[in-house]
């Protein structure tokens, strides 16, 4: 177990090594330790599995410059890249791992597992020191989403529920939440699905399992740094430092914090121009033209039209101008019903 205690009204970065490169030296991750005057709870923020979620990095460096310790009350820990692998190959993925190179679907980890199951062990022991979890990420390089927030379900322990009042606090455009809830950003889950091998794997459900409240904030575009998007991140969790009275001030509320039990993806069947012909955060309706794929000469084929398959809220659109067949070209989100 890594040691995160330092004085009070204290900041220290920590290297911590998590694993070895092939020439014996160390793989390193830095950890952000702020401990305020005060004791109290202890919130953790990370960011960036995928090494292109690099708004999430940025929303850490800021923050960990702009908190004063002699006014925090409690603990925050901040860990910009748990990838470092993937982050210095400019790789989404662990590149020493061929199996399990997704990391954020590897929790809690396993000190005896494959390259990204010994990583993510590490920053599992991390993370159990918060009382309270926020993970940020962004879309995947060449598709931008509007601000949202992920939030697992509630199984019976009120950890679900106060995700969703953190989510609130956070604020977003969207709030994905209800018992069908996306934690890995793909896969819907109900309760009794909850010991899925995949989504259990999740850090979201892995901390609400323990009874912690546990976010993931959805901002911007891969590998693009978009000033708004930074500073809705660190609106968002200044809103939660005040919200858990570790910072004094009032939560300023943000998004319109549509509630949404779902994400539909619509993929094209052939590859070509990608022609948008809506905006993210629009609502749309059911059989409604969303895009169109097109060929690069107008006599190969006819344009295909996307339409979509429900009424909803688009949260995510490529901004890439090309496509190939089964591409997640547009995300929708479908809200709960009133």
């Amino acid at each position: 177990m890594f040691n995160l205690e330092v004085p009070a009204g204290s900041k220290t970065i920590k290297q911590l090594k998590v694993l070895e490169h092939p020439d014996g030296s160390p793989v390193e991750i830095p950890v952000l330790i702020a401990q305020g005057a005060k004791a109290g709870k202890t919130l953790y923020v990370g960011s960036s599995f995928f090494s292109s979620e690099i708004v999430g990095i940025e929303i850490c460096r800021r923050l960990s410059d702009e908190i004063n310790t002699r006014e925090l009350t409690g603990r925050v820990l901040v860990l910009p890249t748990p990838n470092p692998i993937g982050l210095r190959a400019r790789e989404n993925f662990n590149t020493y791992d061929d199996y399990y190179g997704r990391m954020e679907l590897v929790f809690p980890g396993n000190p005896d597992g494959r390259p990204s199951q010994i990583l993510v062990n590490h920053i599992s022991q991390i993370v159990s020191h918060a009382d309270f979890v926020l993970d940020l990420h962004s879309s995947f390089s060449g598709a931008k989403c509007i601000p949202y927030v992920v939030v697992p379900p509630e199984t019976g322990n009120g950890a679900g529920t106060k995700s969703l009042e953190l989510a609130r606090v956070f604020g977003g455009e969207v709030i994905l939440s209800d018992s069908r809830s996306v934690a890995d950003g793909t896969l819907i889950i109900k309760p009794k699905d909850y010991n899925d091998p995949i989504m259990y794997r999740s850090l979201l459900t892995t901390c609400t399992t323990r009874g912690t409240p546990a976010i993931q904030a959805e901002l911007g575009e891969g590998d693009r740094l978009d000033e708004d998007y930074i500073q809705y991140g660190l609106r968002g969790i200044r809103n939660i430092m005040h919200f858990l009275n570790m910072t004094k001030g009032n939560v300023e509320p943000q998004g319109k914090q549509i509630e949404c039990s779902q994400r539909i993806s619509v993929r094209p069947k052939h590859g070509g121009l990608f022609l948008l012909d809506t905006k993210l955060g629009q609502e749309v309706s059911a059989g409604q033209v969303l895009a169109r794929v097109a060929p690069p000469l107008s006599g190969l084929r006819e344009v295909e039209e996307l339409v979509a398959p429900v009424g909803g809220i688009i949260i995510r659109t490529l901004t890439r101008g090309t496509v190939v067949p089964g591409d997640a070209a547009i995300s929708i989100g479908v809200p709960k019903p009133t």
